[in-house]
């Protein structure tokens, strides 16, 4: 899987805010679509990892 695109992720969510008619330039929101990109970015970073060893280590009787 490849990396999310911060930036992109940030676009498309000031674009949504403006679909849902926010101003993603007020102050309240500057910072949201890159806390959003974070966020994704974090929550997704798995995706592409390996799993064996999470699984080996939380099994008890192991794999």
């Amino acid at each position: 899987m490849r990396k999310i695109n911060k930036e992109r992720v940030a676009e498309l969510t000031r674009e949504l805010l403006a679909e849902l008619g926010e101003d993603p330039a007020r102050e309240g929101l500057k910072g949201t679509p890159g806390c959003v990109a974070e966020a994704l970015a974090f929550l997704t970073g798995g995706y592409g990892g390996c799993t064996y060893g999470v699984a080996l280590c939380s099994h008890p009787q192991g794999l």
